[in-house]
């Protein structure tokens, strides 16, 4: 199954991994830019909150975010739960124009960017 923007690490945690200064960054950071977010980490982490809070909030109770500068982590509960969440985030992450419109409905002072 193809993830992209997202890497998943399943061995003693289960980690959604997002590498902002990879080829995420390059796919994805004009759309951040475009909208006045840095595209690091905590826009990461703030994106993903509001797309499980809008389509399944009770996912957000697994999840432990560590964003930073240059990567956002998230360890998921269980190999479970990271595959529901997966499934909710890919729709709108993976696709560029639906991640566009969806950055367009975010107010950016509900972001810690």
């Amino acid at each position: 199954m193809n993830t992209f923007p997202f890497k998943l690490v399943q061995n003693d945690s289960h980690t959604i991994v997002v590498e902002c200064e990879g080829e995420a960054f390059a796919t994805h950071n004009p759309i951040f830019e475009k909208h006045e977010f840095s595209g690091n980490g905590y826009s990461w982490e703030g994106v993903i909150r509001h797309i499980l809070d809008e389509k399944n909030p009770e996912l957000l109770t697994h999840l432990d975010f560590d964003p930073e500068a240059g990567a956002f982590y998230a360890y998921v509960d269980s190999a479970e739960n990271l595959q529901k969440i997966v499934e909710v985030l890919l729709p709108v992450c993976s696709d560029l124009k639906q991640f566009d419109a969806y950055l367009s409905r975010i107010d950016p002072e509900e972001m810690d960017d």
